[in-house]
């Protein structure tokens, strides 16, 4: 694997805080004629309910508008909040271009906390979401797993996603979807989510 990929690494110490220390990995292509770039879907998925704080959340917006710069040129993507329902930008996948992201910077400049929060229910309008053979689907989720109403047991909602995925076509079925998942506060619910899905989980402490 050496032959195909490099690693850098970065630290970061705050000199406010000595106590906490952070630092990135960077993986990429040891040569651009090698691994070459894969078509996706990508969806951004923020949570938006109460207990994410309006704090949090805009430190959240800040970090989504930059994913949108990032995303490839032949991806296509979606935007989506939730609370006790969830939000899409727009009704299906959306080409990477100047217009649909102009239109997706705006959705996420609009994302207020507020109300109660219900993770199986929002993740079934997800789950449906189209899929094509051969182009993978990639979920990058910001939430901190707190369930408030419907059902709001971990262990029972990670049950229920899974038999979703064994028992409906054209969810995570032949075309999974990988979700990676940012944690901001509680991670139970999508460490395990994440694990299942193939997918990571990150860990982001907040003091607010």
């Amino acid at each position: 694997i050496e032959d195909f990929l490099r690693a850098s690494i970065e630290t970061y110490t705050s000199i406010r805080d000595f106590r906490h220390g952070y630092f990135r990995i960077e993986i990429q292509r040891s040569g651009s004629d090698l691994l070459p770039v894969v078509p996706k879907d990508l969806l951004l998925v923020q949570d938006c309910s109460a207990s994410m704080s309006e704090q949090r959340l805009y430190f959240c917006r800040q970090a989504l508008e930059r994913c949108l710069g990032m995303i490839g040129e032949k991806d296509r993507f979606n935007v989506v909040s939730f609370k006790d329902r969830s939000t899409l930008c727009f009704d299906d996948w959306m080409r990477n271009t100047p217009g649909a992201r102009a239109t997706a910077q705006n959705f996420v400049r609009s994302m207020r906390s507020g109300s109660n929060t219900d993770i199986y229910a929002s993740m079934q309008d997800l789950l449906g979401s189209t899929r094509e053979p051969g182009r993978p689907v990639i979920a990058v989720m910001v939430s901190d797993g707190v369930s408030t109403v419907g059902m709001t047991d971990s262990t029972a909602i990670v049950a229920a996603m899974a038999t979703h995925e064994t028992s409906a076509r054209g969810v995570w079925g032949a075309q999974p979807i990988t979700m990676t998942y940012i944690a901001v506060g509680c991670v139970a619910t999508w460490r395990i989510v994440a694990a299942r899905s193939g997918g990571s989980h990150g860990d982001r402490k907040s003091r607010v």
